[in-house]
């Protein structure tokens, strides 16, 4: 078991790293009310009865609300949905949310707690690697509109993180190749070390290696808190973490979400160090270095029959798109990463074209 003490100021919580759900008690034990459990049908069918065991001396009462798996489900009408279901049970602010599930479980229901109520407190018990790594960390909940991502939301801390990683073994292969992404965002932008790690130890990775898994989890953790504890409004630094998001948020939106979220990241990876390579950031052995590593971990999609002015306009419609100007996150090494603001678009179409047509 490992733990990260996160500190911001909208909140301090704990981030628990175990393997099972054993203690959930000793860190919820002052929750003597109601608690709702946020959860998909996938999540539910594998976990809900082992994880509601573990909590039942923990609350007075314990509901439950179940949404359909997959993005669909992070959205205004479903956020809605949920909010009824709060106000048919009488649900008040002594009364705790908890998101089980992956990213769009946890960024919905975060939004939900940020929002009924003007806030109430919430939980999250992420289950799936990328949120594990990543979303759950932070404090950002959101909703998508249109097909853009992310784009209505608010920061809101949870009162605590608790990482069972042994349930990521009901996970098809391809959500732990789409979690590892984000991973290797993480190592990119901060730490070459974390790279290497991967680059030796992916097999194990890939088994779902406790010991392996535990450190990984935590080294993640620890790199994502770090610069939440000192950007957690997402003014400076913590823009960092959207490297290969640009692309790859607008690549997801534009498939409609058919394709995973780390399979986007990791196209848009490729794209943001193509950029590099064309302004003289990196070389090219820098490139090919990632795209190897991905390439194993097998999470590249196949984009070649994208609608490009599609991605384009998405990518206008992104958070990181101000008065007509670009911001990239760039590599300068892997290890680390600056953000730049693009003022040639043409360089960004050029740039999508190429990664549609060949990743390398």
């Amino acid at each position: 078991m490992k733990q990260i003490n996160v500190i911001t100021e909208r909140g301090a919580y704990p981030i628990v790293i175990t393997s099972d759900f054993s203690l959930f008690s000793e860190y919820a034990s002052q929750q003597q009310n109601k608690c709702v459990i946020i959860t998909d049908k996938n999540v539910s069918n594998h976990h809900l009865e082992a994880f509601t065991l573990s909590i039942k001396d923990c609350f007075n009462e314990v509901l439950v609300y179940v949404i359909n798996p997959g993005d669909e489900s992070k959205s205004l009408k479903v956020m809605e949905e949920i909010c009824v279901f709060l106000l048919e049970h009488n649900i008040c602010r002594k009364d705790i949310i908890i998101t089980l599930g992956g990213g769009v479980t946890g960024d919905l229901g975060g939004f939900v707690a940020a929002s009924f109520l003007r806030g109430i407190k919430f939980i999250q018990v992420p289950t799936s690697l990328i949120a594990q790594v990543d979303s759950s960390v932070g404090g950002k909940t959101a909703v998508n509109l249109n097909n853009t991502k992310n784009i209505i939301g608010a920061f809101y801390q949870p009162e605590l993180v608790y990482i069972n990683y042994s349930v990521l073994k009901t996970l098809p292969a391809e959500e732990i190749r789409s979690g590892l992404v984000e991973i290797i965002v993480h190592a990119i932008i901060k730490d070459e070390k974390l790279f290497d790690f991967v680059e030796q130890n992916l097999e194990r990775i890939m088994a779902l290696d406790h010991d392996v898994l535990e450190e990984l989890i935590w080294w993640n953790c620890r790199i994502k808190s770090d610069i939440v504890q000192r950007d957690e409004s997402d003014r400076g630094e913590r823009a960092l973490l959207n490297f290969g998001h640009t692309y790859g948020h607008a690549i997801e939106g534009c498939y409609e979400y058919r394709y995973r979220h780390g399979e986007c990241v990791a196209a848009g990876i490729i794209g943001a160090c193509r950029i590099a390579e064309r302004k003289e950031l990196i070389t090219k052995d820098i490139t090919d270095r990632i795209f190897r590593l991905l390439d194993r971990i097998n999470v590249l999609p196949d984009i070649s029959n994208c609608d490009q002015d599609a991605v384009m306009e998405l990518m206008k419609r992104d958070k990181k798109f101000l008065e007509g100007k670009m911001f990239f996150i760039l590599p300068l090494r892997i290890g680390k990463a600056e953000r730049f603001q693009l003022d040639d678009i043409s360089l960004i179409e050029d740039i999508l074209s190429e990664i549609v047509n060949n990743y390398n």
